[in-house]
């Protein structure tokens, strides 16, 4: 059950990584063709399936460019700086893009921080990762939340289970405000 488990959540990742880069072209074709192919060459969008998204999307666009765009990325600044980027050159009119971090690469996360916190495999991480899963998606204050958690917590380990603890503090510092899910 196990391994089934870790092929659909690797599935799910991927195909989350594949609608990324599909949306960056997409952000892409719209800015002009020197942006599209310098985005295109780090992102494979030559794939005809990737172009097709792109070609409706920006017909789309071009009868409502009144539309919200919504970004869907990981975690990285990059990712961050390139949308913010690719925003700043929309007609000013449009209304202001919504950000949000895949939810299951933050729930990668969360899994990393309460293995840190209960210990990996362990009856009490499985059941805190699960409660603060839900609390994650379904709380308007989920996200610091569980910055709350995990800085008490913080203080309580010692050497490498804080150090991992840490790491996971600083992105979900980094990324909270774009966790409502």
């Amino acid at each position: 059950m196990k391994v089934m488990a870790d092929s659909m959540s690797r599935a799910k990742t991927l195909a989350s990584a594949a609608y990324q880069k599909k949306l960056l072209a997409f952000y892409a074709k719209i800015h002009g063709p020197a942006l599209m192919n310098s985005i295109h060459r780090s992102l494979h969008a030559d794939n005809p399936k990737a172009q097709q998204l792109t070609a409706e999307a920006e017909a789309i666009l071009n009868v409502r460019p009144d539309l919200r765009r919504v970004h869907l990325a990981d975690g990285a600044e990059t990712n961050w700086r390139l949308l913010s980027a690719l925003d700043a050159l929309r007609d000013n009119s449009a209304p202001p893009s919504i950000e949000i971090v895949d939810f299951f690469h933050a729930c990668d996360h969360l899994k990393r921080g309460c293995d840190a916190i209960w210990g990996e495999g362990t009856p009490r991480g499985q059941a805190e990762f699960a409660r603060l899963k839900v609390l994650l998606k379904e709380a308007d204050d989920g996200a610091e939340r569980i910055l709350h958690c995990f800085k008490y917590h913080a203080g309580r380990l010692r050497a490498n289970p804080r150090k991992r603890l840490r790491a996971e503090l600083t992105y979900f510092r980094n990324q909270h405000s774009r966790m409502h899910y």
